[in-house]
């Protein structure tokens, strides 16, 4: 299966946040599936991390690190 993941997602998968359903995390993280990540997504949390609006455990490089 091939899927994209929306900014929000990765979010909630890093945070191991609730709001991510069970069945959506079991995709992500199925190593048969091609889960993508857009460049956008990366811009957009640097942005958000920098207005301190967004904080994450381990940073932006953490976040980096994850989706790569």
């Amino acid at each position: 299966m091939k899927c994209i993941m929306d900014t929000h997602t990765i979010i909630w998968l890093a945070e191991n946040s609730p709001r991510l359903s069970s069945n959506a995390a079991r995709v992500i993280l199925d190593t048969d599936n091609m889960v993508c990540v857009s460049v956008v997504s990366a811009w957009e949390v640097a942005i958000k991390c920098s207005i301190e609006k967004l904080k994450l455990v381990g940073g932006v490089s953490e976040f980096y690190r994850m989706i790569i």
